[in-house]
């Protein structure tokens, strides 16, 4: 018997099971019989593999791009620059209302 097909047969026969650090809950534990005890034992760790959530993915890097907007954005709202020009149209942005967009730069 695999660790899958002991949680599927533990939880048909009314088992709930959660991990607790490197420890399984088993409710209602007064139900286990000593096979069902030996078979978790054996299995506890593919067990606690099944359970527990996959961890979360690591953040997207950001790009250099994004940093040199918000870097402009910055030097912006302080003054030392007053104007962009577009990434879109290669003119002041108005249509960007002064915020940076993709690919603009500071206008010469």
């Amino acid at each position: 018997m695999n660790a899958l097909t002991l949680l599927s047969d533990l939880q048909a026969k009314g088992f709930c099971l959660r991990p607790e650090g490197n420890n399984l809950c088993i409710a209602p534990s007064s139900a286990l019989t000593l096979e069902l005890r030996q078979l978790i034992i054996a299995h506890k760790a593919a067990l606690l593999a099944i359970l527990r959530p996959p961890p979360l993915p690591e953040p997207p890097v950001v790009s250099q791009e994004l940093e040199r907007l918000l870097a402009l954005g910055q030097r912006l709202k302080r003054g030392e620059i007053t104007a962009l020009r577009c990434g879109k149209t290669g003119e002041f942005c108005r249509h960007c209302q002064g915020v940076p967009c993709w690919g603009s730069e500071v206008w010469a």
